[in-house]
């Protein structure tokens, strides 16, 4: 069992045998949340595991995107599950205000602007997926 879900059970286990009021609420909710964690981990891990093959246009867009948020601005890059289209979303501003995270908005834009799925590539400067540039 994954730590992360290891620890989700222990912290359930322990307010179960702390608060007998509350061992129905654990009944009811524990086992679904046991679930979501796991399938989260393993959606998580299935992805991490995925090596994408990226276009040259697609890393040339990448560099752009790199040089456009500098080492101060926070964004994210998207690109094509195919490796052949990409988006990226910035806040060009000193200060950035909340709203919907870049990753959720390049990758969504991305999904609409390719129609097909998309998937974060970088946050800020950090890659985050495995990837190959095509030759």
């Amino acid at each position: 069992m994954p730590l992360l879900l290891q620890l989700a059970w222990g912290k359930i286990m322990n307010f179960r045998s702390n608060e007998t009021r509350a061992s129905t609420g654990i009944r009811k909710w524990g086992a679904p949340l046991i679930a979501a964690l796991a399938t989260a981990v393993l959606a998580a891990t299935a992805q991490a595991e995925t090596k994408y093959l990226i276009d040259h246009e697609v890393w040339g867009g990448y560099q752009k995107y790199l040089s456009t948020i500098g080492t101060t601005k926070a964004g994210a890059f998207a690109i094509t599950a195919d490796g052949r289209g990409y988006f990226y979303s910035w806040c060009g501003a000193l200060h950035c205000i909340g709203g919907p995270s870049y990753s959720h908005d390049a990758k969504t834009r991305c999904e609409a602007e390719y129609d097909t799925e998309c998937v974060v590539f970088a946050v800020r400067r950090d890659i985050r997926i495995a990837y190959e540039i095509r030759n």
